[in-house]
C-alpha cells in the first residue's frame, strides 16, 4: 500500500475503483427497479443549413475626362478634366457596390457609377443658344456559381453585362 501512495497515479486508480465498488454494493437492486428506457429510434436530421451572405460597399473615385469629342459638322474638341473641376461641378454622384451569395456557391453582383456635372455650359449660336452637361451611368450585373472552394479561396464562373 505504501508503494500505491507514493505513485499518484495508481493511487487515483485504486481510489476510484472502491469507490465504484462501494456504489455499486451499496445499491444492488436500484437498476431493477428503474423501468427500461424505450427502445432508441435515430431519425436523421435531413436538413441542409443554406445561408444569404451579403456585401454592401459604397466607394469613392477620383474621376477624371479625357478624350476628342464631336457634335455634328462642329471640329473635334480635346477634353482634359481634372477630379478636381469635376468636383468643382457635381451636382449628385453615387457609387456602390452589392453582391448575394446562396448557399456558398450561388451569387449575384450589382455595380453602379453615376455622376451629375449638372451646370453645363450655354453657347451662342447664330439664332439660339446650345446647352451641355454632363451626365454618366456606368453599372455592371452579373450571375456567378462558384464550383471549387478550398479554405479561403474559391473559383468561380460568371456571365453578365455592362
Amino acid at each position: 500500500m505504501k508503494r500505491l501512495l507514493q505513485n499518484g497515479a495508481g493511487c487515483c486508480a485504486v481510489l476510484s475503483y472502491s469507490f465504484v465498488a462501494a456504489v455499486s454494493l451499496a445499491t444492488p437492486n436500484a437498476a431493477a427497479d428503474l423501468p427500461s428506457p424505450p427502445p432508441a429510434t435515430y431519425t436523421p436530421d435531413l436538413r441542409v443549413e443554406r445561408s444569404w451572405e451579403f456585401v454592401i460597399a459604397p466607394y469613392l473615385l477620383a474621376p477624371t475626362i479625357q478624350g476628342d469629342t464631336t457634335i455634328g459638322r462642329l471640329p473635334n474638341t480635346s477634353l482634359d478634366v481634372s477630379p478636381g473641376t469635376i468636383f468643382e461641378n457635381l451636382q449628385f454622384g453615387a457609387m456602390g457596390h452589392f453582391e448575394a451569395l446562396y448557399d456558398g456557391r450561388f451569387g449575384v453582383t450589382l455595380d453602379v457609377a453615376y455622376m451629375d456635372l449638372g451646370s453645363g455650359r450655354t453657347f451662342p449660336r447664330v439664332g439660339g443658344t446650345v446647352s451641355a452637361g454632363v451626365k454618366q451611368l456606368v453599372s455592371e450585373a452579373y450571375f456567378g456559381y462558384r464550383f471549387w472552394r478550398q479554405d479561403s479561396s474559391w473559383m468561380e464562373a460568371y456571365a453578365g453585362g455592362r
